[in-house]
């Protein structure tokens, strides 16, 4: 378990990064930031996020998803990779549709 002064700086490094480029750091760049090994600064993630904090990682990753009060996860609802070759979305577009996130325009 990572200390609480480490993960007081993890913390301010996370939420800098994100006011700074809107984006949250990987773990490496975490790391980097805090001047530890790319193990430590993995594992001082995961007990930063265990810990309680408002904020989640992307299942089975550590993948920063939200860190409040910011979020860090894309959506591109017409990208080319969510289009199908015959013109229509895709399945997971289709689900997010399904679930009322998108209004069709009329």
């Amino acid at each position: 378990m990572s200390s609480a002064s480490v993960l007081d700086k993890a913390f301010h490094a996370i939420m800098k990064r994100m006011v700074e480029t809107g984006q949250a750091p990987f773990y490496t760049d975490l790391a980097a930031a805090l001047g530890l090994s790319v193990e430590e600064g993995r594992k001082t993630l995961q007990d930063l996020f265990s810990s309680g904090i408002p904020g989640w990682l992307y299942p089975r990753t550590n993948l920063i998803v939200s860190f409040a009060p910011f979020n860090n996860l894309r959506l591109n609802t017409e990208s080319p990779s969510t289009v199908s070759r015959n013109g229509s979305a895709s399945e997971p577009l289709n689900c997010w549709r399904s679930a009322g996130y998108f209004l069709e325009r009329h």
